[in-house]
């Protein structure tokens, strides 16, 4: 049994890289197995980082899984318990963002849509009492800079050239095409209301090798948050 966090992480990490297998089990040896197509990457192309994402004085770590198809990535966030083990959450996609409050932005993987400047996402609330996450909803928008007819400019009241389309967590998505835009400070508010003006983490993510993963366990090394990496 790991002594400490750190240790498990490490460990953790070395089972990917030695056995193909992620924090949370899953069995990805097809994404290096050529008879699967693979490669589909380099082990170090794949990103962590150690440090206290969600604000309960724990480190956590994070990985960003990144060697696979686009469909097939994702970010995990795991901490760790002494009498009950490593406990990960699994994301969709890698491009997460984190928050003073403990908050988690999930950037989607693709941008198609008529958002523009505005990044479609999920947002999550962490929830201390069961450290886990809440989906809260995910949130696309309508750039009127996007060559289309019909822009609602009767909704854009605030004058931002830019509406938005707020998808509650209970709604599946089939349902979300009879949710209509609102205005851009409508937006604000319900993001305020998770993020309560917390600001964004700047986390250090170092490739995955057997020479950063060493490191969170010598003496003197640690990963810090005061290098923002997007």
């Amino acid at each position: 049994m790991p002594a400490s966090a750190r240790e498990a992480y490490a460990q953790a990490l070395e089972k990917l890289m030695n056995d193909y297998t992620l924090p949370d089990g899953t069995d990805c040896s097809a994404d290096f197995d050529p008879e699967y197509g693979g490669p589909l990457g380099t082990m170090e192309e794949n990103l962590f980082s150690v440090a206290d994402v969600d604000g309960d004085g724990e480190e956590e770590l994070v990985l960003r899984y990144l060697t696979t198809s686009t469909a097939g990535q994702r970010g995990l966030v795991s901490s760790w318990d002494p009498s009950g083990g490593l406990k990960t959450t699994e994301f969709a996609n890698p491009a997460l963002a984190f928050y003073e409050n403990g908050a988690v932005r999930e950037d989607w993987s693709h941008n198609q849509g008529k958002g523009g400047r505005q990044w479609p996402f999920f947002l999550y609330r962490y929830l201390p009492e069961s450290d886990s996450y809440e989906e809260v909803g995910a949130l696309d928008a309508w750039d009127s800079d996007i060559p289309a007819d019909g822009f609602p400019r009767e909704i854009d009241t605030s004058g931002a050239g830019i509406v938005y389309y707020i998808y509650p967590a209970e709604l599946d998505s089939s349902q979300w095409d009879a949710v209509e835009p609102v205005d851009q400070s409508v937006y604000l508010t319900w993001l305020n209301e998770t993020l309560h003006g917390s600001q964004e983490l700047g986390l250090t993510y170092l490739p995955l090798t057997e020479e950063n993963v060493r490191s969170l366990t010598a003496a003197g090394e640690h990963l810090n948050t005061t290098l923002e990496e997007r």
